[in-house]
């Protein structure tokens, strides 16, 4: 079998640097995200792949989309050639400049795509380490490795993989497109801080990419599986505010993250790609959440998580063990977290009948988060707006979601995002 080098050697072949393609201008550019998704899932693009592989045409499977709103769409593929094996690539439209190296680039009618050999993405140089088992024996599990798994992969954004070792010992590792130093930098201010968060594995060697995060796992459960379990009150308002006033102010100084609430047009744009029956009611619906958003006070700013929802809240017997997924966390407004632990909370029970206990749990949490948002100089109405604005951006997801029927999901977020809304009003 063809070693993940050796294949790489080949694709790269395959692209000679003598035949560049000139990137069309932009006023020349009309492409719309639509129809790059349409590309990728065509004949067309599947010809390109194998011209570029070098071998005889076979089967290709898009096994994951990605649409980033402003920047263009990336799809994970796997090609099997005609009686050969299975080929995993990752692809963009995505302007990547002059081809990286390893990188083919192909030419449709005057677009352009980016195309690479899986896990030697451009953007994520630090996936070749973490995808491959021994370099993570290496430098975290000498000799003792037996699994090695991938949990999530975003191209040129970012992946999670899950290390687990002979003794039972496991480890999530983080590949990060920039910002390595600063997640650690988070993750020891807030475990100084006494706020509970995984604690840091170091590698046993320099890494050949300082772009990974290692972490040991979290104890306790989420809360999403706590409320899979039949617990009805996995963790208070109260434990939750808490460990929110908790974060220390060095926070401050990190960059801030825009919040998901303050993107309703760009998410607004994303449903309407997905749901393309939807896109004038889901147009209507963002410019209304970002009207709203823009006419209430956000409140005074603090250190935030920035992405607070049930899988990223660990606990055990009422009490947060462990917050997960620091990458976020920064300056910001209270308000926000509140609003998406409530909009993740809310669509739950459209995932599986196991969340019939989450609207009561919701409904225990309203009072406390109302409170508090005014007290950080907020109102209810914009914890609110930001909630249904949270749950807009969860719209263009379902897609990518294993729903029986994803129009009927992506409606019953449509209107669930109204319907927050109007409790702003």
């Amino acid at each position: 079998m063809l070693t993940w080098h050796d294949r790489r050697m080949a694709f790269s072949s395959a692209t000679p640097a003598s035949s560049p393609v000139t990137a069309p201008d932009d006023s020349e550019v009309t492409w719309s995200v639509q129809q790059q998704l349409e590309f990728f899932r065509g004949e067309e693009f599947a010809g390109l792949v194998f011209a570029a592989l070098g071998t005889s045409l076979g089967a290709l499977s898009v096994l994951a989309e990605h649409h980033r709103p402003g920047a263009g769409v990336s799809v994970v593929v796997e090609a099997t050639p005609s009686g050969g094996v299975p080929i995993h690539l990752g692809a963009t439209t995505e302007d990547l400049g002059d081809a990286p190296e390893h990188v083919a680039t192909l030419e449709s009618g005057g677009d352009k795509v980016w195309m690479w050999l899986h896990p030697f993405d451009p953007r994520l140089p630090g996936l070749a380490t973490a995808s491959v088992p021994a370099q993570v024996e290496r430098l975290w599990f000498p000799g003792q490795l037996v699994e090695l798994e991938t949990l999530a992969y975003r191209p040129l954004r970012r992946a999670v993989l899950m290390a687990t070792a002979d003794d039972g010992r496991s480890a999530y590792i983080k590949v990060l497109h920039r910002g390595a130093e600063e997640l650690r930098t988070k993750h020891e201010l807030l475990e100084a801080a006494g706020v509970p968060v995984p604690r840091l594995l170091a590698p046993l060697a320099t890494p050949p990419s300082a772009d990974l995060v290692a972490t040991l796992p979290a104890t306790g459960r989420s809360v999403a599986q706590a409320l899979v379990d039949g617990e009805d009150n996995p963790v208070g308002a109260t434990e939750l505010l808490r460990v929110l006033e908790a974060f220390p102010p060095e926070l401050l100084s990190m960059p801030r993250r825009v919040p998901w609430a303050e993107r309703a047009h760009e998410h607004g744009q994303a449903a309407g790609v997905a749901f393309p029956q939807h896109a004038a009611r889901i147009a209507t619906l963002s410019s209304a959440i970002a009207h709203r958003i823009a006419a209430e006070p956000a409140g005074r700013e603090v250190p935030t998580h920035g992405d607070l929802y049930e899988a990223n809240v660990f606990v055990r017997a009422g009490a947060v063990t462990a917050l997960l997924d620091l990458d976020s966390a920064g300056p910001g407004h209270r308000v926000d977290d509140l609003a998406c632990f409530l909009a993740h909370l809310a669509v739950l029970p459209q995932l599986d009948d196991a969340y019939a206990n989450v609207p009561a749990y919701l409904t225990s949490l309203v009072a406390p988060f109302e409170r508090d948002a005014v007290a950080q100089g907020t109102t209810p109405a914009a914890l609110w707006a930001r909630t249904a604005g949270v749950v807009l951006s969860l719209v263009a997801g379902v897609a990518d979601e294993a729903h029986a029927d994803p129009e009927r999901v992506a409606w019953q977020r449509i209107e669930l995002a109204a319907s927050l809304l109007d409790r702003a009003r």
